[in-house]
């Protein structure tokens, strides 16, 4: 497991940082209402949900949040994009995995995807939402229902029940208050290797998380964490082609990458995760650094096979 850093020592002063991005499309999310429901404990593997939405413009999606939580199982959750067929998901276009905290309260929690996802307007596509079981119903009550699906692991699909999920679809990398992601992520063996939070870096926030996807499967992975907001991307030196250290090395920690499903104790394939407590000093507010992914890449014959993600720039309040 890699390991956790307190964030107690001295940051640089950065400049206020924009509030999460609107969607580029989404249902159900005018309000935190939410059904009341749990999905049934998945015994024999990850259960597959599969909801049915028809853009009314082209787009292209690079992330994705839904409106859930789990407090039994602190594994993981996978949404994706997949095409239609005769009502059915038929293939998967892009997706990627975020941990669940079972501290969690039910909110908006999402994931980069490993590769944009281009959508044709008036098209049916399916969003996929996969879990280990005991999750919260993304559902709701007074929303708009959706075509629904489910898939059992191994399994094919099937129609299910109509369900209002409550989702948004982003043109750009997840964002929030005082989190921006900058600078472009390296193609590698898998995917476009991204980073993301699914907290804002508020004082006393001891489940602040950064995580990363479309990194190579059961491979080191490293967490730079950087304190000069002037820094200027850098190339890494004998790295892959387009790889850059988006910030300075102040901190690196070292961790893996996941080889499994949502529900296996090592994570999902290319995924990895890192806890980055905030202590409750208060000091510490209006104070910013730079967080980025990397993982070691054997796809390339290069002397420095590591492959990198965007940054993110997260500033303490």
């Amino acid at each position: 497991m890699p390991r956790s850093l307190p964030l107690a020592f001295a940051l640089a002063l950065g400049a206020t940082l924009a509030a999460q991005s609107a969607p580029c499309y989404s249902m159900n999310d005018a309000t935190n209402g939410v059904s009341g429901g749990i999905t049934a404990a998945a015994l024999s593997g990850p259960v597959s949900w599969g909801f049915q939405f028809t853009p009314t413009a082209s787009q292209v999606i690079q992330s994705v949040q839904i409106y859930t939580e789990n407090r039994f199982q602190a594994r993981a959750m996978q949404l994706e994009i997949w095409s239609d067929a005769s009502g059915l998901p038929s293939a998967r276009l892009g997706g990627g995995s975020f941990k669940i905290q079972t501290a969690w309260f039910t909110s908006w929690r999402g994931t980069n995807f490993e590769q944009p996802v281009v959508m044709a307007a008036n098209t049916p596509y399916w969003i996929v939402w996969i879990e280990p079981g005991g999750s919260r119903l993304p559902y709701d009550p007074a929303g708009t229902p959706l075509p629904g699906a489910r898939r059992l692991t191994g399994g094919v699909w099937t129609a299910g029940t109509a369900q209002a999920l409550k989702f948004r679809l982003f043109c750009g990398l997840l964002d929030d208050l005082n989190v921006s992601p900058f600078g472009p992520g390296c193609n590698g063996a898998g995917g476009i290797a991204s980073t993301f939070t699914n907290h804002t870096p508020t004082i006393d926030n001891a489940l602040f998380m950064v995580e990363g996807i479309g990194l190579p499967t059961a491979t080191a992975s490293i967490l730079v964490l950087g304190v000069q907001p002037s820094w200027t991307p850098v190339l890494i030196p004998g790295g892959p082609p387009g790889c850059f250290l988006h910030t300075d090395p102040f901190v690196v920690l070292t961790g893996l990458t996941g080889n499994g499903a949502v529900n296996s104790p090592t994570g999902p394939s290319g995924h990895t995760a890192f806890g980055l407590p905030i202590p409750n000093v208060p000091t510490l507010a209006g104070l910013t650094l730079g967080l980025q992914v990397g993982a070691l890449d054997t796809s390339f014959a290069v002397p420095v096979p590591i492959v990198t993600g965007n940054a993110v720039n997260v500033r303490l309040y």
